[in-house]
Order: structure tokens, then sequence, then C-alpha cells
């Protein structure tokens, strides 16, 4: 049982945080989806970009639905490279 004042040494307290500035959310102008039907290369560049950061760990490295961490998944990843499965179809249209 402590009966005395704790010293702390020096070193050890840190100076308090500031709070952190609060920043109004703002409303992005809706996208034209039908304009990305016809993809330019940079979008293709971009969307793989994301989808290697984002997809592939469980949709795999070319979209089959075999990547290493949908292994686990129940119901398992889709896979992007066959016609089965879709309800609507694959297309924007």
């Amino acid at each position: 049982k402590i009966t005395g004042p704790v010293l702390v040494p020096k070193d050890s307290v840190k100076p308090p945080i500031a709070d952190l500035q609060q920043v109004k959310g703002t409303i992005s102008a809706p996208v034209d989806i039908f304009k990305l039907a016809n993809p330019t290369p940079e979008l293709v560049e971009k969307g793989k970009t994301i989808f290697q950061t984002t997809c592939a760990t469980c949709h795999g490295t070319e979209g089959k639905g075999d990547g290493i961490a949908g292994a686990t998944l129940n119901p398992k990843p889709r896979n992007f490279t066959s016609l089965d499965g879709w309800k609507n179809g694959p297309k924007l249209t």
C-alpha cells in the first residue's frame, strides 16, 4: 500500500494532447457511372491499384475468388472471372 505521494520522473510525463480540430463534412458531386463504362488508361491503372490494396486479399490477385484471406469466409468471395452467380449480369447496363 502506498501511503505517500508518488514521484514520477520528469521524462515520463507527456504534455497534454491538444483537441483535434473538427472539420465539417462535405457532399461530393454525383458520379455518372456510365462515363466510367469507357475507361481511360488512367482509370484502369487507378482501379488496379485500388483492387490490389483493398480487394486482392480476399478475391485473389486475378479476381478469381481465391485470395488468402477469402479462404475463411462464408460465403466465399466472388470469382469476377466467371459469369455464374450474377443476379443482374456483370455489366452496368
